[in-house]
């Protein structure tokens, strides 16, 4: 345990509900698991490849130190009435790894270790695949309660990704999220490339989809504070606008101002 992370952790939590937020811990790496595993395929560029480490998938140790990691976080935060959900790891990729992915197993054993110490901190359960929707029901989480299926969705893919010269666009019907066969489901991430044409009418609506749906939402953007990582992905920080080749906060952000439409609507705080 770095107990000046939990620390951290813990802060943050504290400073979000100050703020009227409630939180979702999730973790992206732990033990066997680096970030670098969202990178894979560009080891060896802007960064060595020996910063990826992908041996959760195939370790029966560190699969058990990741259960200890999240028994112990729910032990931590369980009665910190801000915290709203738990999730155990943020986009599974075991089927981009290994042969044969253990996640639907792994996830199971995850959910019911942490419903273990608290039995009504809700769970968010993401399917293989990086959060893929067609990946559901894979999973087993039957007779476990307070259950989210987390999803990810950046359809269509050639659009959100693509780079400033791309010609890729959308219909109506892709820019909509359609529900994975699941009782209670969110979309732990979504969002476009701030270059991408039309981007605002794409999340204009991609957000009225979710909210017919009833269903909550994360927008992608993950400042590190690392210069390497901001640099690779500028294009995820809509605070610059729409000139790919703007390197700090433009005063024209259509992204960021359909987002604050949507947001300012929340009336539920922590």
């Amino acid at each position: 345990l770095d107990a000046a992370i939990e620390d951290h952790l813990a802060e943050l939590i504290a400073c979000c509900a100050r703020h009227g937020l409630f939180t979702v811990i999730a973790f992206r790496s732990g033990p066997g698991r680096s970030e670098f595993t969202f990178h894979r395929d560009d080891g060896g560029s802007w960064f060595p490849n020996s910063m990826i480490d992908e041996h959760v998938w195939s370790s029966g140790e560190a699969q058990a130190a990741w259960v200890e990691m999240c028994r112990h976080t729910a032990r931590q935060f369980r009665n910190h009435a801000s915290v709203a959900g738990f999730l155990p790891m943020v986009e599974p990729n075991g089927s981009h790894v290994v042969s044969r992915s253990t996640w639907p197993e792994f996830a199971r054993h995850l959910a019911m270790e942490i419903r273990a110490v608290d039995a009504d901190l809700p769970v968010l359960i993401s399917p293989d695949g990086y959060a893929n929707a067609v990946n559901a029901k894979q999973l087993d989480l039957t007779d476990i309660s307070n259950l989210v299926m987390a999803i990810h969705d950046y359809s269509p893919f050639a659009y959100t990704h693509g780079d400033p010269v791309s010609a890729a666009s959308f219909s109506d019907a892709e820019a909509r999220v359609s529900a994975p066969d699941y009782p209670r489901w969110m979309v732990g991430e979504f969002g476009v490339r701030r270059w991408a044409a039309n981007a605002a009418r794409y999340l204009d609506l991609r957000l009225q989809s979710m909210e017919q749906q009833g269903a909550n939402s994360t927008f992608f953007h993950w400042p590190s504070g690392w210069e390497n990582y901001e640099a690779v992905e500028n294009g995820w920080n809509p605070f610059f606008g729409s000139d790919a080749a703007a390197s700090r906060r433009s005063a024209t952000t259509p992204i960021v101002d359909v987002l604050a439409q949507y947001w300012s609507r929340n009336t539920v705080r922590a």
